[in-house]
């Protein structure tokens, strides 16, 4: 054995001798059981080793010391007192790095520093009671919260039994918690209702000495009648809630952490869902339409790191069921409820009415494509007769010219097209009126839908090729026909049916 071996190997604290290129050259068994190292590592870098990229220069013949924590590969930390000397041996500069092991005495000081501050903390803070027995059932130390509770000082109460300040009995509550403990060895969280109505909240640990052993219980008593009344109003509240929105004419579902707990009758309906466990964020994403399914995602999101708490907030998207789409409008509101975060979302069928704008839009273009091609026929047939007199046009070409115009004037087949589309978004107007009025001609129809779909007259004219006065003569009819008298509006008649 040589002598580095013999001086390092006989220390309890750990140590080691690196070269002038901070190379280990040797180290005792402290040093092995902290470093988690053997001789293999000799020879190499002190810091590839340990991980301490420890500035030797710094220190200044064991005059410095630094103090590092230090967690080794096995994860167990070590508090490190560190001192480095340096030596000549044979010409070469060695360093003798120190390594005082100082664990296990600042660990007792901080678990006595933690515990003063905890006592102090509890005695100046804690509005629970906090009580300290031992195992029969005597108080051995309580804060101030628990002394004003028991209308007592806090030398009256000790070595007391809890039942007889609590209960004011001889005997242990049926429900205790030192009892429990020691059935159990492990804390115990429980409700126990007092005589006079109050309800408590009751926390209970065990407290085992260094051999093991249980010696004494902590408990914790937190007074929660006024949050139990909370529930009980919260309870009534949702069951009149409930049974309102059974009955509901709009979906309505809740989310509690994003996840359903409620869903109207309604709602399942427009979703087409059984039961509010077939509901969930994930199932209702398989159901949005391909283009809204982005924008829908990052709307939950948004839900879920809870940005929308300040606003009530609408969006529409779509949703593909059985084949067929539905447009579906949400708005999503954000409640708290004994601190509880919940989301109420009206669910609305918007299918009905995006459908009937659909055709309310196409109807209003094939108005202007049908108004515009009249129009067009009509400006056609006047240039052409001015034409065929100036450049004296055969009346044959003339005739050929005005069979062509005409091929295109197709007012029966026009109004087909528009009766389709008016009768979609207009669905009871021919009914009402034929009800109100039988003896009106399949014409005289066709101009009230004209004038609902506020044609002028020359657009009239223009539609059943006659004269703009024709179709006021034919507006006079109709207004005797639905029995108006001269001071009332025929089209603002029309407007309201």
């Amino acid at each position: 054995m040589n002598i580095y071996e013999e001086i390092f190997n006989n220390s309890l604290d750990a140590k080691c001798i690196l070269d002038e290129n901070f190379q280990i050259v040797a180290f005792n068994s402290a040093f092995s059981k902290i470093f988690v190292c053997d001789d293999s590592c000799k020879g190499k870098s002190f810091e590839k080793i340990t991980n301490l990229p420890l500035n030797f220069a710094s220190f200044d013949n064991n005059k410095i010391k630094i103090n590092i924590k230090y967690e080794n590969a096995k994860h167990e930390t070590y508090y490190l007192e560190v001192s480095c000397l340096t030596l000549n041996q044979m010409g070469k500069r060695l360093f003798c790095v120190f390594f005082e092991d100082n664990t296990e005495k600042l660990l007792k000081e901080y678990a006595l520093q933690d515990a003063e501050i905890e006592k102090e903390a509890i005695l100046d803070y804690q509005s629970d009671f906090v009580i300290v027995q031992d195992l029969d059932y005597n108080i051995l130390w309580a804060n101030k919260s628990a002394v004003e509770g028991s209308n007592l000082t806090l030398k009256e109460m000790l070595n007391r039994k809890c039942y007889e300040i609590w209960a004011d009995d001889n005997s242990p509550c049926e429900n205790c918690s030192v009892f429990r403990v020691k059935q159990s060895l492990k804390p115990e969280e429980f409700i126990r209702k007092t005589r006079n109505g109050t309800y408590w909240l009751i926390k209970a640990s065990p407290i085992f000495n260094k051999d093991g052993k249980l010696h004494r219980i902590l408990e914790v008593a937190e007074n929660i009648t006024q949050k139990k009344e909370q529930e009980k109003i919260i309870a009534e509240n949702e069951a009149q809630y409930r049974t309102l929105a059974k009955y509901a004419p709009v979906g309505i579902i809740v989310l509690d952490n994003l996840v359903p707990v409620f869903a109207n009758p309604k709602a399942l309906d427009i979703l087409e869902l059984q039961n509010v466990e077939e509901l969930s964020i994930s199932e209702l994403l398989n159901y949005i339409y391909a283009d809204d399914y982005e924008y829908f995602q990052n709307f939950i999101e948004m839900m879920k790191e809870y940005k929308l708490k300040d606003e009530n907030v609408s969006i529409k998207f779509r949703i593909e069921r059985n084949n067929k789409i539905k447009y579906i409008i949400l708005t999503v509101s954000f409640f708290n409820v004994l601190d509880k975060n919940y989301y109420q979302i009206i669910i609305l069928d918007n299918t009905e009415l995006a459908e009937l704008s659909a055709i309310q839009r196409k109807l209003a273009v094939e108005t202007v494509y049908l108004n515009e091609k009249n129009k067009l026929i009509e400006e056609l047939n006047k240039r052409h007769k001015l034409l065929a007199k100036k450049y004296n046009i055969s009346d044959d070409d003339v005739r050929r010219l005005n069979k062509l115009l005409n091929s295109y004037f197709l007012p029966e087949r026009d109004w087909e097209i528009s009766k389709k589309h008016f009768e979609a978004v207009h669905k009871n107007f021919f009914t009402n009126l034929k009800n109100k009025f039988p003896n009106l001609t399949q014409n005289e129809l066709r101009h009230c839908a004209y004038i609902r779909m506020n044609y002028t007259t020359k657009e009239i004219a223009r539609i059943l090729n006659v004269a703009p006065s024709s179709v006021q003569k034919a507006r006079l009819r109709l207004k005797k026909k639905l029995k108006l008298n001269t001071h009332q509006d025929l089209y603002l008649y029309i407007m309201s049916i």
